[in-house]
């Protein structure tokens, strides 16, 4: 199984799910637009796509909820990125095998992180968070251990 390189991710974030950064990053997964289940939360206008044995996790939001689109029902499409998980092994189910952005590894530590990426934006024993060019990136960890659970990606919401 092949994985998309980080900057496929990163530029698939707050993208139509086919638009050519969009269409990039499924193509990297073999992911189809069918692949797309309704929110488990039962959150109007929401998909996910989860893969534990691919240690992944992709939410999408209608693009119907972001900008005015005539004649449009919530919940048709298309769908933007608007957050990515990649889990280790601590996270549930396997870790994601493929490269993480910006040289991180999931057996980082909290410090070796910020030595790595700078000072977080946001911080608290649960979540570090950090802005970067486009988007953000917060790593999530185990409560009891301190060990990364997940990287996770979205575009700013600010």
């Amino acid at each position: 199984m092949n994985y998309p390189d980080p900057q496929t991710i990163i530029d698939a974030l707050g993208k139509i799910h086919d638009s050519e950064q969009g269409a990039r990053l499924f193509e990297a997964l073999n992911l189809k637009e069918k692949d797309l289940r309704p929110d488990p939360l039962n959150e109007q206008g929401r998909r996910i796509y989860e893969d534990k044995t691919r240690g992944l996790q992709l939410e999408f939001e209608d693009e119907g909820q972001r900008r005015e689109i005539p004649y449009h029902d919530i919940g048709e499409g298309p769908w933007v990125l608007d957050q990515v998980f990649l889990r280790s092994e601590k996270g549930g189910g396997n870790a994601y095998p493929g490269v993480l952005p910006y040289g991180i590894r999931f057996d980082m530590s909290k410090n070796e992180l910020s030595d790595l990426l700078g000072p977080p934006t946001k911080s608290s024993p649960r979540v570090d968070v950090w802005k970067k060019e486009q988007h953000k990136v917060f790593i999530n960890y185990d409560m009891k251990s301190g060990a990364v659970k997940s990287l996770g990606m979205q575009p700013p919401t600010d």
